[in-house]
């Protein structure tokens, strides 16, 4: 009986080091001893899905998982991981990592938990719609939005804790094969094959994370661990001063309603970095609107004020627009204009950031420039110019339908994001933009924006590729004749075939197998005909340069039988 006792106290002890998993599919690992950035804390299987793009190629299965940061000197950041259903190809996956945009500092408060029935929201669309396309992702939720720590201090314009959320989200990506090695019933239940290619990783950003993508992109130099090859920006809109400048003064010619719900959409990130900041909120707010803020709200997770608790994103479903304009209305005896609202909310340092007459003036504002120039690094006179050696794909929504008063989303995109854009370039970056006037478009959902982010992708990531033999294909002589379940079989000589898409002109192509070099193509097109005694499994590899002397490859397997 002792015997017994014994072995059953170690038995848990070693699934305590190692972690555990439960019927639901749930692991955690020890969390004894230093942890390093990017160290996997937990992973949750919440189910397999098929394509939410109909030209997708895999089905998805999506996991909950919280990894370590160095965010604040250390935090349990959360995420949704999404893995592509089947066998990975021989380099491994390519790795994405998507920053959400606002939705209100609460957003993701009334979804709770976020390992429920409604795991299909923040991050899913996003995650899915290049997962299914052979992307790893990771969606995490920014430092203290939704389940990530420090709890409900999510600040969108707070860039360096957020910019590093994301850096560490990537350290998490090298983590992962050997995680789901040590847990292989979590690999076999999912049906997948965690291997990843580091060499290929893309960031990605949605709206209000804008800024922060600038800024991750300005610390490439000092996070040398992380590969990118490209970043994506879908509504490439928000900066403080642009906003400020050119969007919150449609708010004035509204309904007061709707420019209850657009003042209290302009307060909700202001009062954010302010509360993260610990600035005085007086500063910002009069202290009728900060009372009201800070209302004590029940939420699914225990009393919040009301701003930290609110929902702000659409409009017209702004938890804030409501009670603020009914305390104007209380305080004043009638109904408010939107001049009112403006009034009452705002304190003067602000408000006149609405009524500069050029940008310039906002962007010299000594108030401004103490309190919101660090997060708004699109101007030279908050931040040093930079280049960077990659390329950044911008989506442009091009719906042109207008709501409730304010811009469309195709006249924000000329008001703000073409200016952006041309000042990036101007720096020397090379920004490729899809955007076409009444075209409603994003690159999380099918549409033409997608599809052109892939096709650009596949540009960015893959310059070469082997475009004969396909594989899963059989060849006789040099002709496709039918598709395989398996591997590519050649029986004959073959025509290896290249497609190249140069950044800077591609020089040569060479064409290897088994690693070693058997031809040199310098001219399109770039092909070789294999016509050589080989019996069995061999490596394709052709490697292209460009003028610059920078290198790509890409593999192939086969079995052939040539004599």
């Amino acid at each position: 009986m002792k015997k017994v006792l014994i072995t059953v106290v170690l038995a848990v002890l070693l699934l305590s080091a190692l972690g555990a998993v439960s019927e639901k599919g749930f692991v955690e690992t020890s969390r004894d001893g230093k942890l390093e950035n990017g160290d996997i804390l937990k992973v949750e299987f919440l189910g397999v899905d098929t394509p939410t793009i109909s030209y997708g190629e895999f089905d998805v299965a999506v996991f909950y998982m919280e990894y370590w940061s160095s965010v604040e000197g250390g935090v349990e950041i959360a995420s949704k991981l999404f893995i592509p259903v089947g066998e990975a190809p021989p380099e491994g996956w390519p790795a994405k990592v998507w920053l959400h945009g606002f939705g209100g500092p609460g957003f993701d408060f009334w979804n709770w938990p976020f390992q429920g029935n409604d795991w299909r929201r923040r991050g899913y669309s996003a995650g899915m719609a290049f997962a299914c396309h052979g992307f790893v992702c990771i969606s995490p939720w920014l430092p203290g939005a939704g389940p990530s720590q420090p709890f409900a201090t999510y600040s969108p314009f707070s860039l360096e804790r957020n910019a590093q959320c994301a850096y560490d989200a990537f350290r998490a990506f090298k983590n992962l094969p050997e995680y789901f090695k040590e847990h292989r019933d979590l690999s076999k239940r999912a049906n997948i094959d965690v291997r990843i290619d580091f060499s290929r990783q893309v960031m990605s950003t949605n709206c209000i994370s804008s800024p922060t993508l600038i800024y991750f992109a300005s610390k490439m130099e000092e996070n040398k661990d992380v590969k990118i090859s490209c970043l994506i920006a879908d509504t490439f809109l928000p900066s403080v001063a642009y906003l400020s400048h050119y969007i919150v003064p449609y708010s004035l010619e509204c309904n007061p309603l709707v420019a209850s719900a657009s003042f209290a959409l302009w307060a909700g990130p202001v009062y954010c970095l302010a509360d993260y900041e610990n600035w005085d909120m007086k500063l910002f707010f009069t202290e009728k609107a900060i009372e009201l803020f800070n209302t004590p709200i029940d939420t699914p997770v225990g009393k919040l004020p009301l701003m930290r608790s609110a929902q702000l994103e659409p409009l017209d479903k702004s938890d804030v627009a409501y009670p603020l304009y009914k305390a104007v209305e209380e305080d004043l005896g009638r109904k408010p204009t939107s001049i009112d609202i403006l009034n009452w909310t705002f304190t003067e340092e602000i408000r006149k950031f609405l009524y500069y007459d050029t940008l310039e003036d906002l962007l010299q504002d000594a108030f401004y420039r103490k309190y919101f120039a660090n997060c708004d690094p699109f101007f030279e006179e908050n931040i040093d110019p930079f280049k960077i050696d990659i390329p950044l794909l911008v989506v442009g929504n091009g719906d042109n339908e207008s709501k409730h008063g304010m811009p469309s989303p195709d006249e924000r995109w000329h008001l703000i994001g073409e200016p952006r854009i041309e000042t990036l370039r101007s720096w020397g970056w090379d920004v490729r933009v899809f955007h076409e006037c009444g075209v409603k478009t994003t690159s999380m959902i099918e549409s033409k924006g997608h599809a052109w982010v892939m096709q650009e992708l596949k540009k960015v990531l893959y310059p070469v590729e082997i475009t004969k033999p396909r594989e899963k294909r059989l060849y006789i002589m040099d002709k496709e004749i039918m598709p395989l379940p398996v591997s590519t079989l050649v029986v004959g000589k073959i025509t290896i075939e290249t497609s190249t898409y140069p950044g800077e002109g591609v020089e040569k192509v060479e064409f290897y197998v088994d690693d070693t070099l058997k031809y040199t193509d310098e001219e399109e097109p770039y092909d070789w005909l294999w016509n050589e005694f080989a019996i069995g499994k061999h490596e394709i590899k052709v490697v292209a340069y460009d003028i610059n002397g920078n290198r790509t490859d890409d593999t192939l397997q086969v079995k052939i039988l040539s004599i």
